[in-house]
C-alpha cells in the first residue's frame, strides 16, 4: 500500500512539473507575439507621416465637403535670439554688427542665402532670402552643426557673438523629441526619412490665419530634424509665395 501511495505521488509530482512548464512556455509566447505587435506598431507610425493631435470643432465645417477644419495648436517663432526676425530688414543691425558685407550665396538652397557662424563656429544660421524680398529681409531660418553639412562653409559664414541660436519659445540644437513636443504641442506630422525623425508643424489656412496675413504669406512652418533622438536642425519661416 505504502509502495502504491508513493507511486501516486511521484506522478502527480511529474503532472504538476509538466503543468508548470506549458505555463511558462505559452506565457513567454503571449509576451514575445506582444512585443512584436508594438515593435510593429511604432515602426508603421515611424514610416508615414502622420498628423498627430490636431484637434477640430463641430461648428467649423468645410461648406464644400463637410469636413472638420483643423485648429491650429502652436506658437510659430518669427526670431533668432530675440534679435534676428522673419520679415524685417532693421534687426539685422541688433544682430550683426560688424562692418563686413553680408553676401548672398547662391545655388546652396532653392533660395539665394547668407550664412551666419556662432562665436565657436560649431553652429549655422542660414537667412534665406526669398524673390522680391529687400535688403535684409528674410524669409525662413535654418540652425544646424557645420560638420553636418559640409556644403556649408565656415569660411563663406559671417562669424557672429552668439553663443547659439535660438527661438524666442526655446527652440535649439540638441533637445530631445520629448522637448520638442513640450515647448511646441502635439500638433505635428512625422515620418522618417533615412536615420532621421522629421516633425514638421505647419499653419496653412490663410483664410483663418489672423498670423499669415499679417505678413501677407501663403503659409508657415518649422520643421525639426533629429538622430538619435537629438535635434540636429531646425528650419522655420514662411512658405515660398
Amino acid at each position: 500500500m505504502a509502495e502504491m501511495e508513493g507511486g501516486y505521488q511521484i506522478l502527480m509530482n511529474k503532472f504538476m512539473i509538466l503543468l508548470i512548464l506549458c505555463v511558462v512556455f505559452f506565457g513567454c509566447q503571449f509576451d514575445i507575439k506582444k512585443t512584436n505587435t508594438q515593435k510593429e506598431a511604432v515602426e508603421i507610425v515611424m514610416a508615414k507621416p502622420v498628423r498627430v493631435d490636431t484637434t477640430s470643432r463641430p461648428d467649423e465645417q468645410n461648406n464644400n465637403h463637410g469636413a472638420l477644419k483643423k485648429v491650429i495648436n502652436f506658437i510659430p517663432d518669427i526670431a533668432i535670439n530675440k534679435k534676428l526676425f522673419l520679415e524685417d530688414d532693421k534687426s539685422i543691425f541688433n544682430f550683426y554688427s560688424k562692418k563686413k558685407p553680408l553676401i548672398l550665396i547662391e545655388k546652396l538652397r532653392q533660395s539665394p542665402v547668407i550664412i551666419f557662424g556662432n562665436n565657436s563656429s560649431k553652429e549655422y544660421l542660414l537667412a534665406y532670402q526669398y524673390e522680391g524680398n529687400t535688403k535684409n529681409t528674410y524669409s525662413c531660418f535654418e540652425i544646424g552643426y557645420f560638420e553636418d553639412d559640409k556644403s556649408i562653409s565656415i569660411k563663406q559664414s559671417n562669424q557672429t557673438k552668439e553663443t547659439n541660436f535660438k527661438t524666442e519659445s526655446g527652440l535649439f540644437l540638441g533637445l530631445s523629441l520629448e522637448d520638442v513636443i513640450r515647448i511646441k504641442g502635439l500638433g505635428y506630422e512625422l515620418e522618417k526619412s533615412g536615420g532621421y525623425i522629421i516633425l514638421n508643424y505647419k499653419i496653412e489656412d490663410y483664410e483663418s490665419s489672423a498670423f499669415l496675413k499679417k505678413y501677407n504669406m501663403p503659409g508657415y512652418f518649422i520643421e525639426f530634424r533629429l538622430k538619435n533622438n537629438i535635434v540636429k536642425k531646425i528650419t522655420f519661416g514662411f512658405d515660398y509665395p
